[in-house]
């Protein structure tokens, strides 16, 4: 047909470049099924780290909402972003009512100002995490005006760069009413025996 015969050397090129590309090929093709492999690999450990996350805080909210003190957490500007169930009862107000409102507001008026400085000098300590002791006894104040005795701990962290404030509140109510009556029982003794003449 008269067409011209490629040399030898064109034809060897020819095949090296050919072979060239079928690596370059069978290379592209690895790299692809080892990227798959490893987001499959990512996948699957994020989907793992997901269920412990979701374990975890269940076990957390479990264990928050079966509390028997009052827990409530405020954020830096001492608002109120989580109340449990026991909070809700003490304070007799639905928990839900009580995310948002701000922390002093479980006080009466004559006290708030005084507590929100206190506790905005204790969250600028240096350490994430601190807990105020010893406990202070404080005067807390219910939805329904009432107001009763309580013991407060309050500890401070820092999570995810959230500053938090986590109260655990308990109402002494009880004990004021006991130590009264012991007070009243030894004051009624010491004014009988001290008005008896003869030993």
């Amino acid at each position: 047909d008269g067409s011209a015969t490629p040399p030898p050397l064109a034809i060897a090129e020819i095949e090296a470049a050919r072979a060239t590309l079928r690596r370059a090929d069978q290379a592209r093709e690895q790299a692809e099924q080892r990227r798959q492999a490893s987001d499959a690999e990512y996948r699957r450990r994020l989907e793992r780290a997901a269920l412990a996350l979701q374990a975890s805080e269940a076990t957390l909210r479990g264990v928050f909402d079966s509390a028997s003190e009052a827990i409530v957490t405020a954020n830096a500007v001492q608002f109120i972003v989580m109340a449990n169930p026991a909070a809700a009862r003490m304070f007799r107000c639905p928990a839900e009512q009580l995310v948002g409102r701000p922390l002093a507001s479980l006080l009466p008026e004559r006290h708030r100002r005084v507590h929100e400085e206190r506790v905005r000098r204790f969250g600028h300590g240096d350490d994430s995490a601190r807990r105020m002791r010893p406990e202070r006894e404080v005067i807390a104040l219910r939805a329904d005006g009432e107001e009763f005795p309580a013991e407060v701990g309050i500890s401070h962290v820092h999570i995810d760069g959230r500053e938090l404030y986590t109260a655990i509140v308990r109402d002494i109510t009880k004990r004021h009413r006991a130590q009264a009556a012991l007070l009243a029982s030894k004051t009624k003794l010491e004014t009988a025996l001290a008005s008896i003449n003869d030993a």
